[in-house]
């Protein structure tokens, strides 16, 4: 289902006298069973009460589950509660680093299922949510949501990541070009990352030499020669400016390589992060 289908099929417009009606309730008439610590004969007051969204949710999903899944007085609740819960303010909100679309994603997921296996029988889950439970239909909600906001946040960094590593195998460079969507994106990249190499903006490269008694050869200097559009390899660096291939292999890996996996890594202007 999309989320175009989704909407049409659940109306999340709240309006309290309908949602009575539904239920078959008048105002005030809602046993509250949230989880307020208030005794189970204090008679639940819509909207009148301090967080009072716990009780009404659970007797909303109490009512939805004795209509067939298709019911349009079902279907009507889920929209009712879909509605109320977003008005509440009260669903986990986006973790700082992820980015909207994947956030609206994860919460197009919740939502699904939440309406999927909020009643009996259950669609995905083992077991459909239990109004008698310890969590209310928001709780429950939040806990699969932040569940699917954890994979979201994991993916994305994974996804940088992959995307950053590959640029080099082996201490083999590799074409840019490779790992992005379009050769315009790759020409971008390329450039931003050479760049990078020329200015040195926060001196870190020229900071860093292969010996003291070399001081001249700087990761700087070694980053440039190993980007040059020949790509000299660590060998023939090392001839060039008279080191032992071992001692520039060394340099590379200890020093040089992290520099450049950390940029890649988090630069967010090239990789989107």
């Amino acid at each position: 289902m999309s989320k175009d289908e989704f909407q049409e099929d659940f109306d999340p417009n709240f309006a309290p006298d309908e949602d009575r009606k539904l239920l078959g309730s008048t105002p005030g008439g809602l046993g509250d069973r949230s989880e307020l610590n208030e005794p189970r004969s204090k008679r639940f007051v819509h909207h009148s009460e301090v967080d009072p969204i716990h009780g009404e949710l659970r007797e909303m999903a109490r009512c939805a589950a004795q209509f067939s899944r298709q019911h349009p007085r079902r279907r009507r609740l889920l929209g009712r509660m879909m509605g109320l819960i977003q008005r509440s303010r009260k669903l986990t909100a986006k973790p700082e680093g992820l980015s909207q679309e994947a956030y609206d994603d994860a919460l197009f997921e919740a939502w699904r299922y939440f309406c999927g296996n909020l009643c009996p029988p259950p669609l995905t889950a083992k077991q459909a949510y239990d109004p008698d439970g310890k969590g209310s239909p928001l709780t429950w909600l939040n806990a699969y949501l932040k569940w699917r906001l954890y994979d979201a946040k994991a993916a994305a960094q994974k996804a940088r990541v992959e995307v950053a590593q590959p640029f080099f195998r082996d201490g083999n460079w590799l074409e840019p070009l490779e790992r992005v969507s379009s050769p315009a994106d790759g020409a971008i990249a390329w450039e931003r990352l050479r760049d990078w190499v020329a200015t040195d903006p926060d001196g870190t490269l020229a900071a860093v030499s292969v010996t003291e008694g070399r001081p001249e050869i700087t990761a700087q200097v070694v980053l440039r020669d190993y980007l040059e559009p020949e790509w000299l390899k660590l060998r023939e660096i090392a001839e060039r400016y008279g080191l032992a291939p071992g001692t520039l292999n060394y340099f590379w890996t200890t020093k040089v390589k992290p520099l450049l996996v950390d940029f890649l890594e988090n630069d967010s202007a090239l990789f989107g992060g």
